[in-house]
């Protein structure tokens, strides 16, 4: 039927057909009594398109709610999770998708309308389950506005929905919009999707509404609360509400964090619900948006160093004025300046040719600005700003503090393994957890080089 998903077919099959148990009617249509019928992703496509003759694809696409991911994936991932479900090995999806870690149900409950269910026995003599009713934020069937009913389904039980249920009071608005994004995002769903513009285009909605910086940090705070204030509803919806009571920070951080972490799509209809009007807007929103074009964009600090050189005091007024105008601040283009040899005006400096040279010579020795500063007579501000002029004195620096503490934590492992026998790995990093966890990090091949040999697995539960 339209719409209706594959657990409901194969359930109305095998009712039909007389079955005298589920087991029965699996091994026989499906070739084995273990398919995952009633999961988020049933491995049963290669199956199923046999038993229908339809296109595996079709399937795929038409009663499954795989094509909800496809707005907030690229295009790369989506095709390993189609073929993944063409193969009936749907075990990788988990991985792919990340149910797990976004704490979806990998067996939900089943949702259903009575009313449809009603209409439908009326036309066709039976009621089905219908994909749109199971999608992610659809909470209330868009065609009656009721709130749509729930059912658990066992793992090896076929279950259909029924005609009758109770009418729900009155729908909030937000469900109803949320409903509206998810069923929009099912049948237009958004192509070519890429995460660097989708984060760009919720930052310029997010400054839109005050919660962006003039320096382009989000105020996390502000933004977490009226999100939670305009869900606040419809946190009877229990998975709404264990979201928003429990990781809502965490989940709406996560949106500006990772580049590759794939959130749940409800995760993405609730933020988008709170920052757009319609699915249709969203959608071309971030069709049309351009970076190079958006007034407000902060200029990122590595610009200025193309910026701050055609500083011309004749041209652009005050270096105070030029700093402000580029979104950077006035030290940062006065420094670059000087790095780069442009002439601006500045106040007479204390320190003359001579000592600025012995100055810099004393911070290629690796002296600390303190210590300088106290050689010289002079403040450590002044010997910090000579520093900030030779960027490549500031990367000697770094280099050769990087070096000094490898040093010191490889003397450490070194001259614990060589004191202490019979050590184990788990011994090395708990007496020396400060070096073992900076090794690790910065130098994890020559840690691994001196480490003992590890206990092989059979062995390791002596331990």
């Amino acid at each position: 039927m339209p719409d209706e998903t594959l657990y409901s077919w194969f359930g109305r099959c095998a009712a039909g057909k007389g079955y005298p148990s589920i087991r029965n009617a699996m091994q026989i249509l499906l070739g084995s009594e273990n398919k995952q019928l009633s999961s988020l992703f049933c491995n049963v496509i290669p199956e199923l398109s046999a038993l229908t003759n339809m296109n595996h694809h079709v399937l795929i696409e038409d009663h499954t709610i795989l094509p909800i991911f496809r707005s907030f994936i690229t295009e790369g991932l989506y095709q390993t999770a189609q073929t993944a479900m063409l193969n009936g090995e749907t075990g990788c999806l988990d991985k792919l998708l990340s149910t797990t870690a976004n704490r979806m149900k990998l067996n939900p409950p089943l949702r259903y309308c009575p009313h449809c269910c009603a209409l439908d026995e009326t036309k066709f003599g039976f009621p089905y389950w219908r994909v749109d009713h199971q999608l992610p934020g659809v909470y209330l069937c868009a065609k009656h506005q009721q709130l749509l009913q729930e059912v658990g389904v066992a793992r090896r039980g076929l279950v259909m929905p029924e005609c009758i249920g109770t009418d729900s009071e009155t729908i909030s608005l937000e469900l109803q919009k949320l409903a509206q994004f998810s069923l929009d995002a099912r049948h237009q769903p958004l192509k070519c999707f890429d995460h660097h513009r989708y984060q760009n285009c919720i930052r310029e909605r997010l400054r839109h509404k005050g919660y962006v910086t003039t320096s382009g940090r989000v105020r996390q705070s502000c933004w977490q609360q009226s999100f939670k204030k305009y869900w606040r509803e419809t946190q009877s919806i229990s998975e709404i509400g264990d979201l928003l009571n429990n990781e809502a920070g965490l989940y709406l951080q996560a949106f500006f964090c990772s580049e590759y972490k794939v959130l749940s799509p409800l995760k993405h209809f609730l933020l988008l619900t709170y920052l757009f009007s319609n699915w249709k807007a969203f959608t071309a929103f971030y069709a049309e948006y351009d970076s190079d074009i958006v007034a407000t964009q902060p200029v990122p600090k590595q610009a200025c160093s193309v910026i701050v050189p055609q500083y011309l005091p004749e041209q652009h007024g005050s270096l105070r004025c030029f700093a402000k105008r580029h979104k950077c601040s006035i030290t940062t283009a006065k420094k670059l300046a000087l790095q780069q040899g442009v002439q601006i005006d500045r106040r007479p400096q204390i320190l003359f040719g001579a000592e600025r040279d012995l100055i810099r010579q004393l911070l290629e020795d690796g002296l600390s600005t303190a210590q300088i500063a106290g050689k010289m007579q002079c403040s450590v501000a002044s010997v910090e700003q000579i520093l900030a002029q030779n960027p490549d004195i500031v990367q000697k620096r770094k280099d050769s503090r990087v070096a000094e503490t490898r040093k010191k934590h490889r003397d450490a492992i070194q001259t614990l393994i060589t004191t202490q026998q019979y050590l184990r790995r788990t011994d090395v990093q708990k007496a020396a957890r400060a070096a073992y966890t900076w090794l690790y990090k910065n130098d994890a091949d020559w840690l691994y080089q001196q480490l003992p040999a590890e206990t092989p697995r059979e062995q390791r539960w002596l331990h």
